[in-house]
């Protein structure tokens, strides 16, 4: 039986977690407005998570993402509930610092600055800074290509690594089309 109270909570988290989900993905040093769209929404308290599913699109004014569900794991609370809470089963001492991971899962699609990523599952570790593209993942950009059965972004490092069955497709310029290979100030 849902109160008002209860769907005032659920309307509450679905706009919390809005926010969150801004420093999760890309651990920006300032508040970045993040929507979120999906045909359906479910909080689950007792498993910690939140479930968005079907049509999922996120986007922020530096990256978009679709799949067909988006899950956000929160870490355990240390925080001992009173009755009270349990029995709505609210999220007040949830914030960004307790997200353990997101995970996107079917047909992933990731859009930012030009480059685009596909996979089947994408997640974002809050612990290590690392986002995991899983499930015959590539990124593009332009013309280039590159694939593996995973691959792994260190964010702080600014560092990847794609492992297992690795593909590079790189174009390079045709040196043909870039004029004279005779050094300026040398006549031909």
């Amino acid at each position: 039986m849902h109160t008002p109270f209860m769907t005032s909570r659920l309307l509450a988290t679905a706009l919390f977690f809005s926010s969150l989900c801004a420093p999760a993905w890309a651990a920006p040093s300032k508040a970045v407005p993040t929507d979120i769209k999906a045909d359906h929404m479910a909080y689950d308290a007792d498993q910690k998570n939140v479930v968005f599913t079907g049509n999922v699109h996120v986007k922020r004014p530096d990256f978009e993402l679709w799949s067909k569900t988006l899950t956000v794991y929160f870490k355990p609370s240390d925080k001992i509930k009173s009755e009270s809470e349990e029995e709505v089963g609210t999220i007040q001492n949830m914030n960004a610092g307790e997200i353990d991971r997101i995970v996107a899962r079917n047909n992933v699609v990731m859009k930012s600055e030009g480059k685009e990523g596909r996979c089947e599952v994408a997640t974002y570790h809050t612990n290590s800074d690392t986002f995991v593209m899983e499930g015959s993942p590539n990124l593009r950009e332009k013309d280039n290509v590159l694939r593996g059965t995973k691959i792994v972004h260190h964010m702080a490092a600014n560092k990847s690594e794609v492992m297992g069955g690795v593909e590079a497709n790189f174009v390079t310029p045709d040196k043909s089309e870039q004029g004279s290979l005779v050094p300026t100030g040398r006549k031909k």
